[in-house]
């Protein structure tokens, strides 16, 4: 037996709760995207590049229908149960695609956004201070990568050389 069948197996039902996720509700416009999206999820069994358009189409079919907020987490859920899995059936021995770091990063960003909606807060200066949030914790994620990258071995700072 293939060992990464099970994988594909549990990979091809997280992508079809994500396109199902996105049905509930949703115009006949939305049914146009989600009709590919159940086709690419087949198709990525055979053809891993397919799973990204899978998702896609899932997003498509989310943004031209009218889903709820639950709904919306589900499917995003679902998406990256799927690629995870669809991705960890080609990896190499020894790759573990679902930790449970990974995991709980998913399930926690579902929950704050799903919080997010959920409670009516109105501020009238959030829509300025956002963006700036946002470049600023970016920043602050990526300054472990970029230190190391700008300091040698003795200190100095060697930016634009390799070395």
């Amino acid at each position: 037996m293939n060992p990464a069948l099970p994988l594909k197996a549990f990979a091809a039902s997280a992508g079809m709760c994500m396109v199902a996720a996105t049905l509930p509700g949703a115009p006949t416009i939305a049914l146009a995207a989600a009709a590919p999206a159940t086709l690419l999820v087949i198709v990525s069994l055979w053809l891993r590049a397919a799973s990204t358009a899978a998702v896609l189409a899932a997003v498509a079919a989310l943004a031209l229908g009218y889903p709820t907020a639950v709904l919306a987490g589900l499917s995003g859920i679902a998406a990256t149960a799927y690629l995870l899995l669809i991705f960890g059936a080609g990896a190499p021995a020894g790759v573990v695609t679902t930790s449970r770091q990974t995991i709980a990063a998913a399930a926690g960003f579902a929950f704050v956004g799903l919080a997010a909606v959920t409670f009516p807060v109105e501020f009238a200066w959030l829509p300025v201070v956002a963006p700036i949030a946002v470049v600023l914790l970016f920043a602050l994620a990526i300054h472990p990568y970029t230190q190391s990258q700008l300091q040698s071995d003795d200190g100095e700072h060697n930016v634009g050389q390799r070395g």
